[in-house]
């Protein structure tokens, strides 16, 4: 999302990763009935919505006023801007935040409908462990693999009808991702969403459509009946929702790239020199399992990239 906007940003750097965005590929396209269509990917539970042009202008014009990605992140009306960065820019951030990501996360579904069901109470338990440094990425991938059935129906038939309980599950579902960014990512997008639909149905209850007045409409599509009259209400209330979001982000995580400029010691394994007289540099998993790797420790490892497994050695600072 709004991924070529952002290379106002990483231009300056040419060594940044940019990694796809889930939304680029679509492995299920379905709706439960034709008047709303919403892509959504079964396997993962995301959606493949793409930013209209409005949308993509306004991104376009908050990033040529900000001139850094310190600035950005104060600045940003948006938590789906502020965390579709972060995504991109990961690579930069000297220690990955996964504490405050998932705490953010866990703050998203706070209250929401379809959240707190009971079939996502050891999800929700386990992402709460993780935080305290009890969990496991293993436990919450296996956690979310045990759920995906109970979730996924809702990303078909709940979100085409605009059911906060289906965007409040999936919300809760995605807090478990294995990729922390991914996680804060998903689970505010599908929290905002609930919070639209929320103010859709409230909208909705007291105005009649000529529609529900014929009949023509069952009640569970009263609210998406609604929406297609009123887009404009939908937006409004999906950018006040992500507003809310931007400022409890700011608030857990207020700073993402302000140590850029400090060098993070770390651990690392160095292989033999090649011809060239240099070393390739693994990360501890990597450089455990790689004959005639010695271990050490590099000065300033925000930039250094594992040999092996091609992940930066940033990530496994703690």
């Amino acid at each position: 999302m709004y991924k070529s906007a952002f290379r106002f940003l990483t231009s300056r750097d040419a060594n940044v990763d940019e990694r796809r965005d889930p939304r680029e590929s679509v492995a299920g396209l379905a709706s439960a009935e034709p008047l709303l269509m919403v892509p959504f990917d079964l396997q993962s539970c995301t959606l493949a919505d793409q930013p209209t042009d409005a949308e993509q202008a306004a991104v376009d014009a908050h990033l040529r006023a900000c001139p850094s990605r310190e600035e950005f992140w104060e600045q940003a009306p948006s938590a789906d801007w502020m965390l579709d960065l972060l995504r991109s820019q990961w690579v930069w951030i000297p220690v990955v935040p996964e504490r405050e990501l998932r705490t953010f996360a866990l703050r998203c579904i706070e209250g929401l409908q379809g959240a707190d069901h009971v079939r996502l109470e050891g999800l929700v338990q386990a992402v709460k462990a993780r935080v305290d440094g009890h969990a496991t990425l293993h436990d919450l991938s296996t956690r979310q693999d045990g759920t995906r059935a109970f979730v996924a129906p809702g990303g078909v038939q709940g979100l085409p009808r605009c059911s906060p309980h289906a965007a409040g599950a999936l919300a809760a579902w995605h807090t478990a991702g294995r990729s922390p960014y991914d996680a804060a990512f998903w689970t505010a997008e599908f929290a905002a969403r609930h919070d639209a639909f929320i103010a859709l149905e409230n909208a909705a209850a007291s105005a009649t459509s000529s529609a529900n007045r014929s009949g023509s409409w069952r009640e569970s599509w009263r609210t998406t009946a609604f929406v297609t009259g009123h887009p404009a209400i939908y937006r409004e209330a999906l950018s006040a929702a992500r507003r809310r979001q931007a400022d409890r982000l700011r608030s857990i995580l207020p700073q993402p790239f302000a140590l850029l400029g400090s060098p993070v010691r770390g651990e690392a394994y160095f292989g033999e020199t090649n011809d060239s007289g240099n070393a390739p540099v693994y990360c501890r998993t990597c450089g455990a399992g790689v004959d005639g790797a010695t271990p050490g420790a590099v000065f300033d490892v925000r930039r250094t990239i594992c040999a092996g497994c091609g992940v930066p050695l940033a990530r496994n600072v703690s």
